[in-house]
């Protein structure tokens, strides 16, 4: 048995999370007693938009192209999603939320960043 504070996945037993790292991915609207999930191809799209943002912001640090953006974005959408939910105690929201679009934006902008402080690549133009 699982203890209260921890959530597991629908039949299944191996994969349970703290109910904060759940928060990270979901929002629960409290008042309507529903949590609502931002869908895969909604990560995709704030992964991709937050990543180029990202390169945009830190052009003298951007490497790679489109896939690199997807990824950095994913990467910061997850980040950013963990940083609001430590700090703020809010996590990603729903597509529309403008706390998930900044909060995937920040998280983006710090994974590029210590992303080339580690690997000291940036960009030849």
């Amino acid at each position: 048995m699982v203890p209260e504070p921890f959530v597991c996945l629908p039949r299944s037993r191996n994969f349970c999370a703290s109910a904060r790292a759940v928060r990270v991915w979901t929002d629960t609207n409290q008042a309507e007693g529903k949590v609502s999930v931002m869908g895969i191809l909604g990560y995709l799209v704030v992964g991709l938009v937050c990543g180029a943002i990202a390169k945009m912001i830190l052009s003298d640090r951007a490497v790679g192209g489109w896939v690199a953006s997807l990824v950095i974005g994913l990467i910061g959408a997850f980040v950013g999603g963990w940083i609001g939910s430590a700090i703020f105690d809010t996590g990603l929201g729903d597509f529309f939320d403008l706390k998930t679009w900044i909060l995937a934006l920040v998280g983006s902008v710090i994974v590029l960043f210590v992303f080339t402080a580690i690997t000291g690549r940036r960009a030849s133009r």
